[in-house]
């Protein structure tokens, strides 16, 4: 299993919405500097669900530095090879 932890700025103030079965969801994009690169920045999609989404819709605006973590296995292969998860290329 692959883990990661991500600081960044969020590029946008997050907007919750609510899927058709009730489920709470929040999606943004977060800007991470590169850390031996002073000119490059990536900007990561991130999706987050139920309380944690509403929490942070809530709190966290535009610009906020945070701290993203979390665990999977083939959407981080996909990001690590520099694939954006749902990109079909």
């Amino acid at each position: 299993m692959n883990n990661i932890q991500l600081l960044g700025r969020t590029t946008s103030d997050l907007g919750l919405k609510t899927t058709t079965s009730g489920k709470s969801v929040c999606s943004f994009t977060l800007a991470v500097d590169r850390k031996y690169s002073k000119d490059t920045t990536d900007f990561i999609p991130c999706t987050i669900w139920d309380k944690g989404a509403e929490v942070m819709s809530k709190y966290v605006k535009k610009g906020q530095l945070i701290a993203v973590g979390a665990s999977g296995k083939k959407r981080f292969r996909q990001l690590y090879a520099g694939v954006v998860p749902g990109d079909q290329r």
